[in-house]
């Protein structure tokens, strides 16, 4: 995976900064605008931007916190419309083994799940949860391959659904030469620079609404 150039680190400050924005205005406490220096911290090499729980501080840390995150992804190049909107993914990941084992002790209650569910049901008919392998191929890569498996609509899936996708994932997973395989669930959708202002507080909704399940 090629280096981010310094412009798609000027591009990743905007964006940052214009959904930290439009956050604050419901939720005052999140992460501050951050400077050119500071930007790096939460930007991948694999053009992923990324948006953790107030109380962390880079994508370092976040990557490994036991809790979901939300992002802004790119397919090859950070870009935005000079204003900080874009055309790409946005979601929210459960994007590692502590966070999956913080959605499974969610599902062992029924009330969380019924609210878990209603949040997810209430999305627009563009959301999707993906049931995805996360790949490391190579001990020295720091970025690693996702693999979509099976994609569900927001508004229709169930509870008993993720749940039976995750266990056949999990059954499924890739050995060989791979370091390490785990299966994770995103909810996301591509967003547009006409649509990315809602879309940024429709995940960030789901995002607080989700985390007050702990």
């Amino acid at each position: 995976m090629k280096r981010l150039s310094s412009d798609e680190l000027i591009t990743a400050l905007r964006i940052f900064n214009r959904v930290v924005s439009i956050v604050a205005k419901k939720h005052a406490n999140y992460h501050r605008k951050k400077t050119l220096g500071e930007i790096k911290d939460f930007v991948s090499t694999n053009r992923w931007i990324m948006f953790p729980d107030a109380a962390i501080p880079s994508l370092r840390d976040g990557v490994n916190m036991p809790v979901p995150n939300v992002y802004v992804s790119f397919d090859d190049v950070i870009e935005d419309n000079k204003a900080g909107q874009v055309n790409g993914g946005i979601g929210m990941t459960f994007g590692n083994g502590g966070a999956m084992q913080w959605l499974w002790q969610l599902f062992k209650r029924k009330s969380n799940t019924a609210k878990f569910m209603t949040i997810l049901n209430s999305l627009d008919d563009e959301w999707e949860v993906n049931i995805e392998h996360k790949i490391h191929t190579d001990y020295h890569a720091a970025v690693p391959d996702y693999e979509t498996l099976f994609s569900f609509t927001a508004t229709t899936v169930t509870a008993q659904e993720i749940q039976d996708t995750i266990l056949a994932a999990d059954n499924h997973l890739p050995h060989g030469n791979v370091v390490n395989a785990i299966t994770i669930v995103t909810v996301r959708k591509a967003t547009t620079i006409g649509s990315f202002d809602a879309d940024v507080l429709q995940v960030f909704d789901l995002f607080f609404r989700v985390l007050s399940l702990r």
